[in-house]
C-alpha cells in the first residue's frame, strides 16, 4: 500500500534510525519479530481503521515505539514526533500528523516498553 511507503520513508530518518539498536528494527506489521528480543529498541506500525475516501485518502495507523526502559521508548516515540508531526512531501500529496500515547510498561522481563503513536497520512484524492 502507498501509504505504507510513505509512512515507512518517513520513518527512515537518521534521527530515528540512530536510536534503535539496528538501523533496519522498523516493521510494517503488528508484532516485532520475536528473535528480537526484549532489549532491542524498535519501531513497528501498521494501519488501524477504516479506508476513507474523501477528496483525500486517509490512513490511520498504531506505531510502536519499543525499547528495554522507560526512558528509551519514550524518547524514541519523541523523537519520531519531533520529525514527522505535520510533515508534507516535498510534492504537497500528502501529509502526517502524530499523537504520543501513554507509554505501556514491560510486563514482565521478557517484555519491552512500548510508547504508541497514532499517526494520520492524509493524501490528495
Amino acid at each position: 500500500m502507498y501509504a505504507d511507503t510513505n509512512l515507512y520513508n518517513a520513518l527512515n530518518v537518521s534521527n530515528i534510525t540512530d536510536l534503535l539498536t539496528d538501523s533496519s528494527y522498523i516493521f510494517n506489521d503488528a508484532l516485532v519479530p520475536q528473535e528480537i528480543g526484549a532489549q532491542a529498541t524498535t519501531i513497528n506500525f501498521y494501519r488501524l481503521g477504516p479506508y476513507f475516501e474523501l477528496e483525500y485518502r486517509e490512513y490511520n495507523y498504531t506505531v510502536n515505539c519499543r525499547g528495554k526502559d522507560y526512558n528509551t521508548s519514550n524518547t524514541l516515540a519523541h523523537t519520531v514526533k519531533d520529525e514527522i508531526h505535520r510533515w508534507s512531501s516535498s510534492d504537497n500529496s500528502y501529509y502526517i500528523t502524530v499523537e504520543v500515547l501513554q507509554t505501556i510498561n514491560a510486563a514482565d522481563n521478557t517484555d519491552n516498553y512500548n510508547t504508541p503513536l497514532e499517526i494520520t497520512i492524509k493524501e490528495r484524492g
